[in-house]
């Protein structure tokens, strides 16, 4: 409507020719001209704001409404600070917001600001089949009118002076929430600044509503541990699949064997084994094979005597001999040195080993658990791993899913690890925004769980509010990365 003011004094000055021209008195001509002078002032300062005036405007009220902490607000004082908000910043007329009613389907008045009051109270029913807000309901599109009276769409209410409206669909990943309702008392109001500012604002309208589900979502977090083991959380098919095995192999003694991608949390898996099971008193050792070079592979996992070799100046207890009546977790048992592996075939077999440079056989009692990412099938074909090994080790296996495909337990996994992250930072973030779960979602994780817990670190570290507003991801899979507070990296 920028250009509303000035066709304005167009036709004040063609009314004045006019009048002239039918001699009517100076009087009469000069309170015309008062009077659209009155009018035209009062145009300019309400609806004449260039488009750039009206997106600070729309800027300023977006900082406004996030230094009220809106992701902990309850959701009717957020709607009604919001219709305040946007009258206020923008001067309107009238604000409301309409939602949908599940059960009856009908618009309802959540909050309203400006015109409304004393008219139409909160809870007023609209049927969706009327009205513009109800045209926007059924489409989910934006409709204008700069003159409701040539909009057949139009439905009046009784006693407003509504001249030009502009209705905004609230729209949540596709789903048509609500309305945002923006009236004026003056024919031509609306340009396309107001259009840009509204449709943003309906936005963030729509990431509250689904940051407080979410939220709803967090606070079930604590009844969802019951479908963990210990830091192992899930709540998808596959995980308590999962779950229900190691409930099952943890009473008894058998070897399992924990198959699964990097980071996807088989260590997690052994200790839930060892503290679901008999043994959970008693201790739990864990050995990296991958990061143990030949030389003392043997030393650390059977012990040795004082003088077994140069530098030996006293006996050393193995891995082994430590787990004495618990459970020992062999991590990545595809790098045992092969020259090794039978020693380690025997001592499982009969619970018994000697250390380096001893002859005494020293019994033992413990459980062994053991994982691998590499396909040990292969390796044995490769001559790499032996196979009585591979078949002793693998008595029961658990196969650990990849978090690309138990994506419903992304949300879950990174409240987890938000909180945790909080807790060592010394900081409060309540709450992740609707883009970062979406950022999250599209990601493909091939760091699996490791990999978003430092994400989510990362992220609360640079994070100033209370909500979880970004994250740094190196890829996307899709264009999802255009989604406010999505950032990337190049891989």
């Amino acid at each position: 409507m920028g250009s509303c003011y000035d066709d304005l004094c167009a036709l004040v000055a063609e009314l004045l020719k006019i009048g002239k021209d039918a001699h009517l008195s100076p009087d009469v001509l000069k309170a015309w001209s008062d009077e659209a002078t009155k009018v035209g002032e009062r145009l300019k300062e309400r609806h004449s704001l260039p488009e750039e005036s009206k997106r600070n405007l729309q800027l300023n009220l977006i900082n406004r409404l996030g230094q009220q902490d809106v992701w902990k607000m309850d959701l009717q004082d957020f709607f009604d600070m919001a219709v305040v908000s946007i009258r206020e910043s923008l001067g309107y007329y009238n604000v409301s917001i309409f939602r949908i009613d599940e059960t009856s389907q009908d618009l309802v008045l959540t909050a309203h600001a400006g015109a409304y009051r004393g008219r139409v109270s909160k809870g007023y029913h609209q049927g969706i089949d009327r009205g513009m807000l109800g045209w926007v309901a059924r489409n989910g599109r934006m409709l204008l009118t700069n003159d409701v009276s040539r909009e057949p769409a139009y439905l009046a209410v009784e006693g407003l002076a509504t001249k030009s409206e502009i209705c905004i669909p609230i729209l949540i990943e596709g789903k048509i929430e609500g309305v945002l309702n923006v009236e004026s008392d003056v024919v031509g109001a609306f340009d396309q600044g107001d259009v840009v500012a509204l449709e943003t604002l309906a936005q963030q309208v729509a990431d509250v509503v689904q940051m407080r589900r979410t939220n709803q979502a967090f606070d079930l977090l604590k009844a969802e541990i019951r479908h963990s083991f210990g830091q192992f959380i899930g709540r998808s098919e596959v995980m308590r699949k999962v779950f229900d095995l190691i409930r099952t192999v943890a009473r008894s003694d058998m070897i399992v064997l924990i198959r699964g991608e990097t980071g996807t949390g088989k260590e997690l898996v052994a200790r839930a084994i060892h503290a679901e099971s008999r043994r959970k008193d008693r201790p739990f050792i864990a050995v990296n094979c991958a990061a143990l070079p030949e030389s003392l592979f043997e030393s650390e996992l059977f012990g040795h005597e004082r003088g077994a070799f140069t530098g030996a100046d006293r006996r050393r207890v193995g891995k082994m001999e430590m787990a004495r009546g618990g459970t020992l977790f062999l991590d990545e048992i595809g790098e045992i040195p092969y020259p090794l592996q039978a020693k380690l075939l025997r001592a499982i077999e009969g619970q018994a080993f000697t250390r380096v440079g001893g002859e005494q056989e020293i019994q033992v009692d413990v459980r062994i658990l053991s994982a691998t990412n590499q396909p040990l099938e292969e390796l044995e074909q490769q001559g790499r791993f032996r196979r009585d090994l591979y078949f002793r080790l693998n008595a029961v296996q658990i196969h650990l899913p990849p978090l690309r495909e138990r994506i419903e337990d992304l949300p879950l996994l990174a409240a987890h690890f938000l909180r945790e992250a909080c807790a060592r930072l010394d900081k409060r973030i309540d709450a992740i925004a609707p883009a970062v779960l979406a950022a999250l979602t599209a990601y493909a994780w091939p760091g699996n769980i490791r990999e978003l817990e430092n994400a989510i670190a990362r992220a609360a570290l640079m994070e100033q509010t209370s909500c979880l507003s970004q994250i740094d991801l190196p890829q996307v899979k899709n264009p999802a990365a255009e989604l406010r507070g999505i950032k990337t990296q190049n891989p």
